[in-house]
């Protein structure tokens, strides 16, 4: 998988990682350790569960992001992580599509914010009670 391929120089493949969480924790550690966010609590407790709805999702991806290979690749990261959430996690149709969301608004911030990628999506989505 292409997108895999990408990540994989990022997180030394591990052949006994066949776990989610083993992979989340290696990305968490990854991205914690090159985009400090200046806090370590996201989100307010109440809207814990809430999900943007696909339609609104796509709708940001379009206004955020000019760049028709990014959105690509967006859309690619997406496809997989709901692939995996189905396949290795056993996850229902809900939690599946909170991975597809995940993968879909990851990099949302980063072509027109590269400085504070990860933080305007995270305060976006804040903003919307999700």
């Amino acid at each position: 998988m292409q997108t895999l391929s990408f990540h994989k120089k990022y997180i030394k493949e591990d052949t006994t990682m066949n776990r989610s969480n083993d992979y989340l924790a290696c990305a968490n550690t990854f991205i914690m350790s090159t985009h400090h966010l200046g806090r370590n609590i996201f989100g307010d407790e109440k809207n814990k569960g809430n999900l943007m709805p696909v339609e609104e999702a796509h709708a940001l991806l379009n206004e955020w992001v000019p760049n028709d290979r990014l959105r690509l690749h967006m859309k690619q990261v997406a496809a997989v992580m709901k692939a995996w959430a189905i396949e290795k996690e056993n996850a229902d149709e809900q939690t599946a599509l909170k991975w597809e969301l995940a993968g879909l608004l990851h990099d949302a911030d980063w072509e027109k914010f590269p400085d504070d990628h990860c933080r305007i999506i995270i305060e976006e989505l804040e903003k919307r009670n999700i």
